[in-house]
């Protein structure tokens, strides 16, 4: 894994531009050096929100450049990059490099949420704090690949370097998406504090697609599929199509769960919506009801010929997103198939 030289914040001041606010170890860019890189650290307008990585003078700069809009803001913007310096070996630079994109992800998105929900980048008084936070993040990383900062009484930074997550595909989430939690993750917030995640989770039911997670929680809908496709990283959501009753469910050869699996047939249960018919259903008659989609019956008419009260709408909940040609089954409540 790459060497970990330094972080640092950088920002645009209106006056005396692009500039090095703070970093850990101080002197960790030099006035040369970041005026050679500045374009690349506070880039031009249509690369915010990426992911950046420039090599100068034997180092990575990797950092991702923000631009927050609005009337509150000297020219009606505030941009920064929050980012590190590396020292990577020339063999398998871009993978070394990948480790510590998703820790400055997240640092930038947290940053981001804090301003919009308390102004800490705007206010002076609040900003100071980014320094030692700073200096705390790099001491966790370098010496146990991970950092729990707190930054202000009601918000931690939890940050782990995880060099596995180098092998991992990044996942194609899209805005019409639909995220459906593998847990409860009250837990997942709860543990990690998350600013971003803490607004979106609840909007995440299930039935909501990703653009509609978004304007619910009052996020960017980017920095929506960002923090989904993280939570996809960490198995805790999983996507699926939107839900239309022409929509073609066939059940797969995991379906037999239903009948050894308690915990599951639980689950399964737990959707129908008529509480009566939750109480007395059988696990025959559950298996046989989930065992009569298959290939060719539209959803629609598979509730026309059963009794549609038994599951409704939230059978969505049991099924797995597949392309024309692949389904991939990864968790045992899988037994649902969506059929092209």
């Amino acid at each position: 894994m790459a060497e970990l030289e330094g972080i640092y914040f950088a920002e645009f001041d209106n006056r005396m531009g692009p500039k090095v606010t703070y970093e850990a170890p101080e002197g960790l860019i030099n006035p040369e050096v970041f005026d050679a890189i500045s374009e690349c650290v506070i880039p031009k307008p249509w690369l915010f929100g990426r992911m950046m990585s420039t090599y100068a003078f034997g180092k990575t700069y990797l950092g991702m450049p923000v631009n927050l809009e609005g009337a509150q803001y000297e020219r009606n913007r505030m941009l920064f990059n929050v980012g590190v310096v590396l020292h990577p070996s020339r063999r398998n630079h871009s993978s070394e490099v990948a480790v510590y994109e998703p820790v400055i992800r997240k640092i930038a998105q947290t940053l981001e949420a804090l301003e919009a929900e308390t102004c800490f980048l705007s206010d002076e008084s609040m900003k100071v704090k980014l320094g030692d936070v700073l200096e705390q993040v790099l001491t966790g990383l370098r010496k146990h690949r991970k950092a729990v900062v707190p930054i202000d009484e009601a918000n931690i930074l939890h940050l782990v370097l995880n060099p596995r997550q180098t092998s991992q595909p990044v996942p194609n989430v899209r805005e019409h998406d639909v995220p459906v939690p593998l847990c409860d993750l009250r837990r997942h917030v709860a543990s990690e504090k998350d600013l971003v995640l803490r607004r979106i989770y609840p909007c995440i039911d299930g039935v909501r697609f990703i653009k509609q997670v978004a304007e619910m929680a009052d996020v960017d809908t980017e920095l929506a599929i960002d923090c989904v496709a993280g939570l996809i990283c960490q198995d805790l959501v999983r996507l699926v199509d939107i839900f239309q009753y022409s929509n073609i469910y066939a059940s797969t050869k995991d379906v037999g769960r239903i009948a050894s699996d308690t915990d599951l047939r639980e689950k399964c249960l737990a959707t129908i919506l008529d509480p009566a018919v939750r109480k007395t259903m059988t696990t025959n008659e559950l298996f046989s009801l989930y065992a009569a989609l298959r290939p060719g019956l539209r959803y629609e008419d598979f509730c026309l010929t059963r009794e549609s009260k038994l599951i409704g709408t939230w059978l969505v909940v049991l099924i797995v997103s597949t392309s024309r040609n692949t389904l991939s089954i990864s968790l045992s409540h899988f037994f649902v198939s969506r059929s092209p």
